[in-house]
């Protein structure tokens, strides 16, 4: 599965008009946030909340909110999100996400191992330019790969999972009613 260059736009695009970029933010606060979304797949795994129920147009909101919030698929969709808001940002960075799409990455089948290296893919220290626009995208792509193992082994739709996040999302409030 491959994530097209239009889709990080429109993750970004949404963060945007959420607010989320507003003010100036780190690169560093940027990877932290994965990490912390990485958090919470952790979270949803210990309590075996997997994948949501069912959730229907008519009562889209509600549904999302009571059958999927807290799982394991809504939080690999958020480290996406994420991911894809981060490098969506930047012609540069699209690029190179563009040219790793091409090229295959690791398989896991394992979750303790696919978090431990989704974590040593956000190992990353963005102080020069080479590193920003060539390191960060190419290690954010490793990172949403094994997002994508993930959602395999728990055989989670994550694009379905990912588009329904980003719906949820455009009904949220400035910044989601957090401070950054």
């Amino acid at each position: 599965m491959q994530f097209e260059v239009e889709l990080l736009k429109a993750a970004h695009e949404m963060a945007r008009s959420k607010g989320f970029w507003d003010k100036p933010s780190s690169d560093l606060r940027k990877i932290n946030l994965i990490r912390s979304e990485m958090g919470e797949i952790m979270e949803a795994h210990r309590k075996n909340k997997i994948r949501g129920g069912i959730v229907s147009d008519e009562y889209f909101r509600e549904d999302y909110a009571n059958n999927v919030k807290g799982t394991v698929e809504e939080e690999i969709a958020d480290v996406c999100i994420r991911v894809f808001d981060f490098v969506g940002s930047e012609a540069k960075m699209l690029e190179v996400w563009d040219v790793c799409n091409k090229e295959e990455q690791e398989r896991l089948s394992d979750f303790d191992e696919l978090l431990d290296l989704a974590y040593q893919y956000t190992d990353i220290s963005p102080a020069e330019e080479v590193r920003r626009f060539i390191r960060i995208p190419t290690q954010l792509h490793g990172l949403v790969c094994c997002m994508i193992n993930m959602a395999e082994m728990f055989e989670i739709d994550l694009r379905k999972a990912i588009e329904m996040k980003m719906r949820f999302n455009a009904g949220r409030e400035y910044l989601h009613g957090k401070n950054y």
